[in-house]
């Protein structure tokens, strides 16, 4: 079993000498956080922490007034490379009404381009750049908030892995950064210009490494029947593009603080004057203790029985109420190891706990092939009678520790079934864990599916073969992969289109010129509120799916947009928007109708029903059903429906331009 000692120490441990932190560091650090980045004049108070992973260090910067409603907190290397940064104030999460802005989308990108520069210049050379990749938006009461993605790229190619991500809230008119990550690497790699020769016939090399395969999935959640697309197996993988062999990226999940200076110096910096405050930290953290000198504190200990040849892993600085603790973890060779806590002024042990994975690593006991052949036969008929008649594709056992496990994946037609699967574990005479996963959907026939030629041309088509640097642990390596800037490899098996559009909501629709909901439904689009697709259809009849969809993504949430059709219905039964007895979500709505789901949404309906006291201007209003006048009348108010002439036209079917320009008439109109 797991062996975890841990044990609590409340002795006093007192030191005559310490080492002195690197003062030297924190105050370049400093010095060049605040040459490329402003903080606020309010912003009086000041504390920071350090911690080291990997031979790496971290420091944490953080600002913020007396009473903390308003901080900015930014991490970066002894050098001051910025690699976090993050600004709070209570203000930004002031809930209102929604409004429209004149921000756009455009002026989101070149904000966030222009932070990036300011902040990382390092980043920006004659060969080394961010560049633009993606932008995504949501919208609520608490404003527009844009998320924009750069992808590092390197003489001109992208560099796998290596991004930037600014964050940028806007209330009204007013915008303002609130997050930046990056994660960027002083990397080595293969060199383009020593010679070596690329591949020939590249696209038939990476088609021999990653075969396309004929599977199974359902387009979207809430689908009744399985379709057949193509998929690559072993997904969107990576050739050395001068051997054409796979190459594999290191995988890592503490990659993110690999972050390293990209100049040797910080030259330049002067202007940067430190605040009383700032003095005041860096003069406290010069006395702490080191981590070198922690760990020979406790490894001198004996009552601790310490692993002599344990490492730091991971070390930090924390600071609170004024004090300062340093949290140190050890580890051996082995996978055991010891993590303490000191208070890095007093040198006090706080707290100590040893620990032993090393079991899920090894077992004292090896099982024979008779025991290993015996488990087998146990699973197997747990697969049988749970399975039942279904076919299967099994793998190969795998044995870990004293585990035995078997995973098979669910076949119709000997074609794999995304998703639908059985495994089974078994150790010491019993099963340890069991899942079976098997939908009762339909199955599209096979008649009629594309060749797998065919479909790797299509999948060529709309992912051509692209170079890039890919991390392997020790160096970059170049190599050849799928441009996936047109999404995700899947394409339908019988019509060879790409399975999963892109959203349309930032390149606007092709069937809007002159028509006169285009100004609303591209502001809405901007804001992420838009349909799929590259027309917009403006005079189609809605369904209630649809507009439902945009109704909730107006007034509530933009993930609305994206819910499947069975739990959005659940969530607006709960909501009390629409009972169980009026969903129909392929048929037209009338107009009437719709007046009453969106004053649901608005909260109005209360008041809705007192339809004595309600009338309108228009001039069919006797032709709006009995129960619903108030619910025109409201909308009428707010604006929000404004009728034809003089005819609101209660038992039409709206239409998704007439949907939308609602929508638009509401954030317009209300402030």
């Amino acid at each position: 079993m797991k062996k975890i000692l841990s044990i609590t120490l409340t002795i006093l441990i007192l030191l005559s000498s310490f080492t002195v932190l690197a003062q030297d560091n924190i105050a370049v650090s400093l010095a060049s956080v605040k040459s490329k980045i402003e903080v606020p004049a309010n912003l009086s108070e000041f504390d920071s922490s350090v911690s080291t992973r990997k031979d790496k260090t971290i420091y944490r910067f953080n600002w913020y007034n007396s009473d903390r409603s308003e901080s900015l907190s930014v991490t970066a290397t002894e050098t001051g490379i910025i690699t976090n940064y993050s600004y709070y104030s209570n203000d930004m999460y002031n809930r209102a009404d929604k409004q429209l802005s004149s921000f756009t989308r455009n002026d989101a990108q070149l904000m966030a381009d222009n932070f990036l520069k300011k902040a990382i210049p390092e980043a920006f050379t004659d060969t080394d750049i961010f560049v633009y990749k993606n932008i995504s938006v949501d919208f609520s009461e608490n404003g527009t908030s844009y998320s924009v993605l750069f992808n590092r790229e390197l003489e001109g190619i992208e560099v796998i892995g290596q991004t930037a991500t600014v964050d940028i809230l806007v209330k009204g008119e007013n915008a303002i950064v609130t997050n930046m990550h990056t994660s960027f690497d002083k990397i080595t790699y293969e060199d383009i210009k020593n010679g070596k020769a690329y591949i020939e016939n590249k696209e038939e090399v990476y088609k021999a490494v990653f075969p396309a395969e004929l599977m199974y999935v359902k387009k979207k959640y809430d689908d009744k029947e399985f379709s057949l697309v193509y998929r690559l197996k072993g997904g969107n993988g990576y050739i050395s593009a001068f051997t054409g062999e796979k190459v594999e990226p290191f995988s890592d999940a503490e990659l993110y603080l690999k972050n390293e200076s990209m100049s040797d110096s910080v030259a330049g910096m002067g202007g940067s004057e430190f605040t009383p405050q700032e003095l005041k930290e860096l003069e406290n953290v010069k006395n702490l203790i080191s981590v070198e000198d922690a760990v020979k504190l406790i490894k001198s200990e004996s009552l601790f029985n310490t692993n002599k040849n344990s490492k730091v892993i991971s070390s930090r600085y924390n600071k609170l109420d004024g004090k300062y603790t340093l949290e140190v973890s050890l580890q051996t060779d082995e996978n055991n190891g010891e993590r303490f806590v000191l208070d890095a002024q007093t040198k006090e042990l706080k707290s100590f706990y040893s620990y032993d994975y090393s079991y899920d690593a090894k077992t004292d006991k090896k099982l024979s092939e008779k025991e290993i052949s015996d488990a087998e036969k146990v699973i197997d008929a747990v697969i049988k009678k749970y399975a039942g008649t279904v076919s299967l594709k099994g793998n190969e056992t795998s044995v870990n520790n004293e585990y035995v496990s078997k995973s098979y994946i669910r076949l119709e037609n000997n074609v794999p079934v995304d998703g639908n699967s059985i495994s089974v574990t078994y150790k010491d005479g019993k099963i340890t864990s069991y899942s079976k996963y098997f939908e009762d959907k339909t199955f599209v026939p096979l008649e009629g599916v594309i060749a797998t030629e065919e479909a790797y041309n299509k999948v060529l088509e709309y992912h051509p073969i692209k170079l890039c640097y890919l991390n392997t642990g020790e160096e970059y390596k170049l190599c050849y992969t799928l441009d996936l800037v047109n999404g995700y490899v899947e394409i339908d098996a019988k019509t060879g289109e790409k399975t999963r559009a892109t959203q349309n909501a930032f390149n606007f629709y092709n069937d809007l010129e002159k028509h006169w909901c285009k100004t609303a439904v591209e502001k809405l689009a901007q804001i992420g509120i838009s349909f799929e697709g590259e027309s917009f259809e403006p005079e189609k009849e809605i369904t209630q799916l649809e507009m439902l969809r945009l109704f909730g993504a107006a007034v509530k949430y933009t993930s609305y947009l994206t819910l499947d059709a069975e739990n959005l219905y659940k969530t607006l039964e709960r909501e009390n928007i629409v009972p169980k007895t009026e969903r129909a979500d392929a048929s037209p709505v009338l107009r009437e109708d719709a007046f009453v789901y969106l004053v649901r949404f608005l909260g109005y309906e209360r008041i809705a029903k007192a339809e004595e006291i309600f009338t309108t201007k228009f001039a069919d209003q006797n032709l709006i059903s009995k129960g619903k006048l108030g619910y025109a009348s409201i909308l009428s108010g707010l604006k929000v429906i404004n009728g034809n002439g003089s005819l609101v036209k209660p038992k039409d079917n709206l239409t998704r331009a007439e949907a939308v320009v609602m929508i638009y008439n509401l954030f317009t109109n209300i402030s």
